[in-house]
């Protein structure tokens, strides 16, 4: 992987040359295997003969690209923010909420709910949009590219719909988790349902604890009911929605 690192500067220019000459994607390749040697060119090789025996060139570049470990500019971000991530998710919030909210105070943010209520809903997300996008259809992509769709149409019509399903359960998964962060978070003393259950619990009041329990519970439904309606909206082709 570092000899195929340090020759590929050189192999990247000699392939937009090729471009500019106005040489095809598979053009150029064949250039660049001509006039280069070592492991990169090697790879290469390889991946003008996967396409050659039939595959499409873009799923021959990703095996490429699992083969030798070179990440594109999108897997190098998503592997740079995966460990904040990762640590913000099995992190237990209850342990830290306290502190961020007497710091988000310190700091004249009055609203430590939606920033607490951001911070452990984001992890999910990402991570249900990444698989999501990853997932969309090749053959779909390449049918599109034959017949001229842009970048910005591909991202509409193929990768933002295939990441739509996982993007929804990741929003039923964090309903329970922004209410939890809310309820902790206000119970720091921020007013809302957090501060009165936290009272009722020193007064020793159980008919006002179960209220703000059942308070959250009807939250949590609205929200998932919510999610639902604008689900099926959006997902009204998608074959979890047929039937319903």
């Amino acid at each position: 992987e570092a000899r195929m690192l340090t020759e590929f500067p050189t192999v990247a220019e000699l392939l937009a040359l090729a471009v500019g000459a106005g040489e095809g994607a598979v053009g150029a390749l064949e250039r660049v295997c001509r006039l280069s040697q070592g492991a990169l060119s090697d790879e290469l090789r390889r991946c003008l003969a996967d396409a050659r025996a039939g595959a499409s060139l873009p799923v021959a570049l990703q095996g490429l690209a699992d083969r030798t470990g070179l990440l594109s500019l999108s897997r190098f971000a998503e592997h740079a923010a995966n460990p904040l991530l990762t640590l913000i998710q099995v992190t237990p919030f209850a342990a830290y909420i306290a502190s961020v909210t007497i710091w988000l105070h310190g700091f004249g943010t009055r609203r430590p709910v939606l920033f607490v209520g951001t911070i452990v809903c984001l992890p999910a997300f990402v991570f249900a949009a990444v698989a999501g996008l990853r997932g969309a259809d090749p053959a779909a992509i390449d049918l599109l590219r034959s017949v001229g769709a842009k970048r910005r149409e591909l991202w509409r019509r193929i990768r933002l719909p295939s990441a739509l399903p996982a993007l929804f359960t990741a929003a039923r998964y964090n309903v329970g988790v922004a209410l939890i962060a809310a309820y902790l978070t206000e119970g720091g003393g921020v007013r809302g349902l957090g501060t009165t259950g936290s009272r009722a619990v020193a007064e020793n009041n159980g008919n006002l604890l179960w209220a703000t329990v059942f308070c959250m519970a009807v939250l949590g439904l609205l929200a998932l009911g919510l999610i639902n309606v604008v689900e099926r909206r959006l997902l009204r082709w998608h074959v979890s929605q047929r039937g319903s």
